[in-house]
């Protein structure tokens, strides 16, 4: 408390600077107060349609930028940051079938919203730009030659089963 009385005892402005300027009554400061008025607002408008070009000149740009990127890349972009930031992706490598895998993988399992015309692009992109390499590449192709084998094999054990069924049915 007494250090906010103090403060106000102090105080550096007088009464007569918290008073209003005097009404202008002459007919000729009242035209030249809004003429003034006037040019100030035709500045602020002229200001403000610079500021809105350059906005949109500099949107053109990004635009521009943009569509010169490759589709893969946009696609990616477009669909993949809205969950994962571009670091992940990155440091990710896989085949063009490992891409696949996980491109499916994003829209059945964690219902990602990427169309099915976008995923041969997406795919493309990434093993372009994020191949895998040696023993990486060879484990993605055994996995998918080992998966083809026991479908098969599953298929064979299934039709022989059949056979066998339709040919006790048939005695």
């Amino acid at each position: 408390m007494a250090l906010a009385a103090g403060a106000a005892t102090r105080a550096e402005m007088s009464g007569d600077e918290y008073r209003s300027p005097g009404i202008v009554t002459s007919p000729s400061e009242r035209q030249r107060l809004a003429e003034q008025l006037e040019r100030e607002r035709a500045q602020a408008a002229e200001r403000e349609a610079w500021h809105a070009a350059e906005r949109a000149a500099s949107a053109e740009a990004e635009r521009r930028r943009m569509l010169e990127r490759p589709l893969g890349e946009r696609l990616l972009e477009a669909h993949c940051s809205r969950c994962h930031r571009p670091e992940v992706v990155a440091g990710v490598r896989h085949t063009a079938l490992g891409w696949r895998v996980v491109v499916e993988r994003m829209r059945w399992w964690h219902g990602a919203a990427v169309p099915r015309a976008d995923v041969a692009p997406i795919v493309a992109h990434l093993a372009a730009t994020r191949p895998a390499t040696g023993a990486a590449a060879a484990l993605e192709w055994g996995a998918l030659a080992v998966a083809t084998l026991s479908m098969l094999a599953v298929g064979i054990v299934y039709r022989v089963r059949l056979r066998r069924t339709f040919e006790g049915a048939r005695r």
